[in-house]
């Protein structure tokens, strides 16, 4: 009987040993992630630094198309566009914002789509502010937050997408 004994102890010693050496484990673990955490911080900066310096070009058109609009606000006379090519439209204006709000906010928000949505947004307020449609501050944000729940959908279902072919 003692040899059963002297048999269970050892083991149980063993046991209590891997528990404190796994414990020491996560502790050094947990030390290393937040020094991980300081660094990833740093790296992300970096990244996103890099991200907006690889979008300069977008940045320089819409500069390009701000200063364009800025000098055919100051130069050209509402009536001589009036009527240019649709009637009642001020078409050449319209185009202008649309496509400096495109390059800007695309720059901005560092992705094209959620520019082509803001720009969109902004150039149809204005075509229904130069055909004098009163907008009531409560139409105005309710359109935005139509577009926020269209912009979550939008993510939800790339997400969705996303892991069923990776499940594939």
């Amino acid at each position: 009987m003692p040899r059963a004994s002297s048999r269970i102890k050892p083991a149980k010693q063993r046991q209590v040993a891997k528990k404190v050496k796994a414990s020491s484990r996560l502790k050094k673990i947990r030390s290393k992630k937040t020094n991980l955490n300081s660094s990833q911080k740093q790296l992300t900066h970096l990244n996103i630094l890099k991200r907006y310096l690889s979008h300069t070009p977008t940045l320089i058109l819409g500069l390009f198309f701000s200063y364009t609009l800025i000098q055919f606000l100051n130069r050209v006379h509402p009536s001589n566009v009036k009527h240019f090519l649709l009637p009642n439209s001020y078409l050449p204006l319209l185009l202008l914002v649309f496509f400096a709000g495109f390059f800007l906010l695309s720059f901005l928000l560092l992705n094209s789509r959620r520019g082509f949505i803001g720009s969109l947004w902004l150039t149809i307020m204005l075509f229904l502010h130069v055909q004098r449609v009163i907008i009531s501050i409560q139409a105005i944000i309710i359109s935005l937050f139509i577009l926020m729940a269209l912009e979550i959908l939008y993510l939800f279902a790339n997400k969705t997408i996303s892991q069923k072919s990776a499940k594939l």
